[in-house]
């Protein structure tokens, strides 16, 4: 996912009003080696989670695991990822303090945004999926397998994985096809990562 102009502001926008609510005024108050943490995780995208780790997260019960959805609730309604809570951003900062291990999605940039706030606010286990809904439908309901860059066993755990959730997945190539670099494993689940988020 490429950073926008529009999620770098949103980004400024939110670090400044983190930094008047805290009090602090840029270059007086706040912490550098906390904001360029944060700016470094930003441009390396960490806080991103692919469709099939989320499903695989799912899957297998993650503890602690909250799935929340920032669309509007007409939205919600008409389709939304197992497990998913309906939140409004405003709700966010609630659930900073609760722990556990958070995924948000949403529309256009707010899953970015509301990553954004809750590391900001402290959160260390926070993930976003980027394209939201559209991006679980495309890569779980309707996964597109590369079965020639997948070993035999992984192929029929990702194609099981997609059936779980009542998925037709189809063998492919292509930029829409899994392929080995992209699979989930151990140590790339939510579960295994290790780090800031």
């Amino acid at each position: 996912m490429s950073v926008t102009p529009r999620l770098l502001g949103a980004t400024a926008l939110l670090l400044a009003g983190l930094a008047a609510v805290a009090g602090a005024r840029p270059g007086s108050g706040a912490d550098p080696a906390s904001l360029r943490r944060l700016a470094a995780e930003i441009e390396s995208h960490r806080g991103e989670i692919s469709p099939l780790q989320l499903a695989d997260s799912i899957r297998s019960r993650t503890p602690g695991l909250q799935v929340i959805d920032l669309r509007p609730a007409a939205e919600f309604a008409t389709g939304h990822i197992p497990t998913a809570q309906r939140r409004a951003v405003t709700d966010l900062p609630d659930l900073a303090s609760g722990g556990g291990t958070l995924v948000v999605y949403g529309s256009g940039d707010d899953a970015a945004a509301a990553w954004l706030l809750m590391r900001a606010l402290g959160h260390a286990h926070v993930w976003y999926l980027p394209r939201g809904f559209e991006a679980w439908q495309g890569g779980v309901l309707r996964a597109v397998l590369d079965r020639d860059s997948l070993p035999p066993g992984e192929f029929r755990r990702l194609a099981d994985l997609s059936r779980y959730f009542g998925g037709s997945p189809t063998v492919g190539k292509g930029t829409d096809a899994v392929t080995g670099a992209a699979r989930p494993t151990a140590a790339t689940s939510i579960q295994g990562r290790s780090g800031g988020c």
